[in-house]
């Protein structure tokens, strides 16, 4: 039996406990069925689930108080010991409601569907200004604008921050976004970092290493965690050089490149080549983004994130598994036994969570960490 077998007693008896400003479901008497938790590390984690005979007859909503917008809601899974304290399950979501809709229908009309997302949705209703007027820094990392944002605005609402330094100091950098979270993260992209939410802590940070992939002590094994596995080989992304060229602010006149890696070995064809010459360099494709970047180091970064984006496409995947709490987007996992070309480390980037009357199981998106594939890099 695995470790993992071991700690969610051989995942038997699944078992959710829902919470709602601090009172669990059940309490009230009430019970939920069909629970779904959308977890993505771009965008917001989507909650769902359903309310069983939560109308009376005159088609009124039974504890609305419960159900209000901006309510929070925590959500805990796992599986089932002798008690049923909210410690005793790990969490998965903490967010708040967004809607609620009635489910009228031939059969059934007492039921209600209550759906959120986590508190990232509160930085996407939110704008933040100087008394109104638009903000600007200077002199500043873009890691130390990110962290001012969240301190001044939501520093109450997170357990934990966790903001990597970015490398390069700015003259001048102007707030011109729509809202926080586009704003927080247009600064992660042009980083190559990651910005997401999961429950109550925040993510703006440079990918995991591959050491760290390596030490990652979650393996799903094929025919034991693992219930099917749909890989796909696409090198149609594929590329040998990612150039980015800018013209800076300052001096229109004066070009900015960047690129990753710094140098690639290509194949000098003959004018008269063959099909299997070409076919040899099929994959020796750059890549040219034209955008404004402030320098050539911050160019450089762009080229790189670019390439780590388009080298992770190399492998993807989608996976059923069965239900295991830890298991979310931003983290590595091992698979075994799925022979030599797939069972290797993979990187989630979407985890769907469903709990409802078949059980507990979790559908991972993943794909091959760009690390694991870079050429050129030392």
């Amino acid at each position: 039996m695995s470790s993992l077998s071991k700690q969610y007693n051989d995942y038997i008896a699944p078992e959710a406990i829902i919470w709602i400003n601090e009172e669990k479901l059940s309490k009230h008497g009430i019970f939920f069925s069909d629970l779904k938790v959308d977890m993505t590390t771009d965008g917001s984690d989507i909650f769902s689930f359903s309310i069983v005979d939560a109308i009376n007859m005159e088609f009124e909503l039974k504890n609305s108080e419960l159900f209000e917008f901006g309510n929070t809601v925590e959500i805990h899974i796992g599986y089932a010991d002798n008690t049923q304290s909210k410690s005793t399950l790990p969490i998965l979501f903490k967010g708040v409601i967004t809607s609620v809709r009635w489910n009228f229908s031939e059969n059934n009309y007492m039921d209600i569907t209550v759906e959120g997302k986590d508190f990232s949705f509160l930085l996407m209703k939110h704008k933040s200004s100087d008394n109104g007027k638009q903000l600007t820094w200077n002199e500043m990392k873009d890691s130390e604008i990110v962290n001012k944002i969240i301190d001044t605005s939501y520093g109450s609402l997170f357990s934990e921050i966790y903001i990597d330094s970015t490398q390069e100091k700015h003259h001048q950098v102007y707030y011109q976004e729509d809202n926080d979270y586009n704003f927080v993260n247009n600064l992660a992209k042009k980083n190559g970092c990651e910005f997401f939410i999961q429950h109550d802590v925040l993510y703006f940070r440079q990918a995991p290493s591959v050491e760290k992939a390596k030490d990652n002590d979650i393996t799903l094994s094929y025919g034991k965690e693992i219930l099917s596995f749909s890989p796909e080989f696409n090198v149609e992304k594929e590329v040998t050089k990612v150039k980015v060229v800018g013209i800076e602010f300052q001096n229109a006149k004066e070009k900015i490149m960047g690129e990753f890696p710094k140098s690639s070995h290509f194949e000098t064809l003959s004018s008269d080549v063959t099909i299997k010459e070409l076919l040899k360099n099929i994959s020796n494709i750059e890549y040219e983004i034209k955008t404004a970047v402030n320098s050539v180091e911050d160019a450089n970064i762009l080229a790189e994130a670019k390439y780590d984006e388009l080298s992770s496409n190399l492998i993807k995947g989608e996976l059923v598994s069965v239900g295991i709490p830890e298991l979310k987007p931003g983290m590595y996992i091992q698979l075994k036994g799925l022979g030599t070309h797939f069972s290797t480390t993979y990187y989630i980037t979407k985890a769907v969570h469903i709990f409802n009357n078949h059980g507990y199981e979790v559908r991972l998106s993943l794909k091959s960490h760009p690390n694991l594939f870079k050429k050129g890099k030392s």
